[in-house]
This record gives C-alpha cells, sequence and structure tokens, in this order.
C-alpha cells in the first residue's frame, strides 16, 4: 500500500514536471532566435569576429538547422527548469527526514544550485571563448594554401554542449564531497589530515579549467578551497 502511495506520488510530480517542460520548451522556440543568439555569442564574438562574423554559422544537412533549433530549445528548456527539478525531489524526499537531515539537504540543494550556476558562468565568459580561440588559432592562410573555417550550426552546438557538461561535472566535485560527508563516508579528520593533498589537488584543478589568467585561477581555486574548509568546519561543530 505505502509503495503505491509513492508511486502515485511520483507520477504526479513527474507529470507536472513533463507539462512544464513542454510549456517551457514551446516558449523556447517562439524565441529561438534570441537563444540561439545566446547560444551562439562566445563564437561570434570571439577576438578573430572580424574574420568569421559576416559568415556565421552554416549547414549542409536539409533539416539540420531544424534539428539543432530543437535541440538548443531543449538545452535551454532543461537548464530553466533546473530549480523545479530540485524542488521536486525535495517536496518528495523530505517528509522523510528528521530536523537535522532536513538542514544537511537544505545545504546540499543549495550547494548543487550554486555549484550549477558558477559552473555556468565560467563555461560561458572563461573556458568557451577561450577554447573557440585557441581552436580558431589553427586557421592558415598563406600563398601556398589556405584552411578557411565554415563552421556548421550543428558541429558547434555539439562541441559546446559536450564543453558545458565537463565543465558542470568539474564544479559538481565539492558537492560530491558534501555527499559523502553527510552519509558518513568522509569524516572531517580525514579531510583536515590530507589538507594539503587536497589543496594541491584545488590548484591543479584550477589551472586545468580555467585559461592562463592567474586572477581567474586564483578565483576559481577559492570556490573549492572554501567550500572544502567548510566541510571540515561543520564536521567539527558537529
Amino acid at each position: 500500500m505505502i509503495f503505491f502511495f509513492y508511486f502515485t506520488e511520483i507520477r504526479y510530480r513527474l507529470t507536472y514536471y513533463i507539462c512544464s517542460f513542454f510549456i517551457t520548451f514551446f516558449a523556447c522556440y517562439y524565441y529561438s532566435l534570441e537563444l540561439i543568439y545566446l547560444f551562439a555569442r562566445p563564437f561570434l564574438h570571439s577576438k578573430h569576429h572580424l574574420f568569421i562574423f559576416d559568415k556565421g554559422f552554416i549547414f549542409t544537412n536539409l533539416t539540420e538547422a531544424f534539428h539543432t533549433t530543437l535541440k538548443i530549445c531543449f538545452i535551454w528548456s532543461f537548464l530553466f527548469l533546473l530549480p523545479l527539478i530540485f524542488y521536486q525531489f525535495w517536496c518528495f524526499f523530505t517528509p522523510s527526514y528528521v530536523s537535522f537531515e532536513r538542514a544537511r539537504y537544505k545545504v546540499f540543494i543549495f550547494s548543487a544550485i550554486l555549484s550549477t550556476f558558477l559552473g555556468g558562468v565560467v563555461f560561458y565568459f572563461l573556458v568557451l571563448p577561450e577554447l573557440l580561440d585557441f581552436l580558431l588559432n589553427f586557421k592558415i592562410n598563406c600563398p601556398l594554401f589556405t584552411i578557411q573555417l565554415e563552421a556548421r550550426i550543428d558541429s558547434y552546438v555539439r562541441i559546446s554542449s559536450g564543453v558545458f557538461l565537463i565543465v558542470e561535472s568539474i564544479f559538481q566535485i565539492p558537492l560530491l564531497f558534501y555527499f559523502l560527508y553527510i552519509h558518513g563516508y568522509v569524516k572531517s579528520v580525514f579531510l583536515s589530515k590530507n589538507r594539503k593533498i587536497f589543496v594541491l589537488f584545488f590548484v591543479l584543478l584550477s589551472a586545468l579549467l580555467t585559461p592562463p589568467d592567474p586572477l581567474t585561477e586564483f578565483f576559481i581555486f577559492l570556490f573549492f578551497w572554501f567550500f572544502f574548509e567548510s566541510l571540515i568546519w561543520i564536521g567539527f561543530l558537529e
């Protein structure tokens, strides 16, 4: 009987999300031109924009532009509805938690939203523009031969989406530490004793994630380090 009660609640919440997703998707499709521009802006406004701005993108398949538009609308719809996903998980699981567990998972959800937002900002304003500038440097224009870019919109969306997933996965590492901590797999004493190793790991991770800019690398490192020290501090307080 309890199983069917939970199954019914899951079905209702999933129905709410699916309906919300379709409504959001149609709204995104209505404003697809603006959303495609936001998606392509790092490319169109790169350091090489004088050479590529007039060309923009091309598509080599009759349905490629349509499929890519749907893909971009799908991505934006998912991003817009991320808070709803967190809210539905919270409403489903919290009735079974006691007060201190609810407090822990409030921090977990807040950290998930914060890390996802910061990961998106770093991807859009730092990682993707630097990656595009690096790749566009391989264009060749010499008397012997030329290699010119004819960027396909589908290829750009696939590469950007893949890099976005990688950056977001890296930014979820502190969240993974916190999840292991609240379930008892990682202790504050262990984190404190191995602080130097984790600090070195965060430095290397920040250098790998960010462009060759010491200030940006420092701020990314501060994000990881602050979250790490917060775990130790919370553990010792408990």
